[in-house]
């Protein structure tokens, strides 16, 4: 009985958070996550827990409620990140058009022989780009 129980409070819950988080990712809908996760759990109360229907349905809704719940937080957690993402690439975009136009100042500095702190600042200004981003790499 103790398996059965750690079991109910810990496998499952933690099991649905995870593949909750999965799912979310894949489907990019909460909505359509708690759907998957109440169908599977209905199935699964009617075959193994046809005794105790009336329990197992209330374990249904609350784990379909977790399910929920960190689909949303899953999905907050990457518009916040895409969000840091986009505002590091405008800043990197906005330097690096603000400072094509002292590139070539700085090739022009460079061959004439004159070398200043800001050329420095700039070339490093251009190599920092710390936030990757998938956009670039997804085609829809």
């Amino acid at each position: 009985m103790g398996i059965f129980i750690l079991f109910i409070f810990f496998v499952l819950p933690l099991a649905t958070i995870l593949l909750s988080i999965v799912l979310q990712k894949l489907l990019r809908s909460p909505i359509l996550v708690g759907i998957t996760f109440f169908a599977i759990y209905l199935i699964v109360s009617f075959v193994a827990f046809s005794n105790n229907l009336a329990e197992a349905l209330i374990a249904t809704i609350i784990y379909t409620i977790i399910a929920i719940i960190t689909a949303y937080i899953t999905r907050l957690i990457c518009r916040c990140w895409r969000l840091i993402c986009n505002f590091g690439n405008q800043n990197n975009t906005n330097d690096t058009t603000n400072n094509s136009v002292t590139t070539s100042t700085i090739a022009e500095n460079l061959i004439e022989g004159d070398t200043t702190d800001n050329t420095i600042q700039t070339i490093e200004n251009n190599s920092n780009n710390n936030c990757y981003s998938r956009r670039f790499y997804r085609r829809r």
